[in-house]
């Protein structure tokens, strides 16, 4: 985290609304791309951000150390993950994306291949390219996020993106 963040945490622990807005417009985008490359339901991870937002507001002084707000935020996510989940067991966890969303049929055609074509590669590589591209990591904080080394983390993306590329080809 940088100086900038800390900062964000300690003011939004002193109940600063706009400090939280602030936090969460770096840290929802990062969770969204953590939970979307588990459950590929584009509307239910929307809705399971935005509860983790709400709950983690309200418990946003039950962590130590500030640094660690990352990764509380995320185990945050995941908890109100699983509660949904064990409250809708029933409910796949993955589902096609909402091409409703996109006016042009030809892009539509596009997307839901693309979205197949996601739905094949390996769950790490899913990470990858969630969190590179939903969240817009790069670099050092790519390679934090997918606990590998900055050089391990782009071979991992990249391997992502041909096999990507491969699949969406074969569709």
């Amino acid at each position: 985290m940088n100086e900038q963040e800390i900062s964000l945490v300690h003011s939004s622990r002193k109940g600063d609304v706009e400090a939280w807005r602030d936090l969460m417009a770096i840290h929802a985008p990062r969770l969204a791309a953590y939970i979307g490359a588990r459950l590929r339901r584009p509307e239910i991870v929307d809705k399971l951000v935005a509860d983790t937002i709400f709950v983690a507001w309200k418990h946003v002084n039950d962590f130590d150390d500030v640094k660690d707000f990352p990764s509380w935020f995320r185990k945050m996510g995941g908890s109100v993950t699983m509660s949904w989940y064990k409250r809708n067991h029933g409910e796949g966890l993955s589902g096609e994306f909402p091409v409703q969303r996109v006016s042009e049929s030809a892009q539509a055609k596009d997307i839901a291949a693309v979205d197949k074509a996601l739905g094949t590669l390996p769950e790490k590589e899913r990470m990858a390219l969630e969190q590179r591209f939903r969240a817009g990591l790069e670099g050092e904080d790519l390679a934090e996020v997918l606990h590998k080394s900055e050089s391990d983390a782009d071979a991992l993306l990249e391997k992502a993106l041909a096999h990507l590329n491969d699949a969406y080809n074969q569709a």
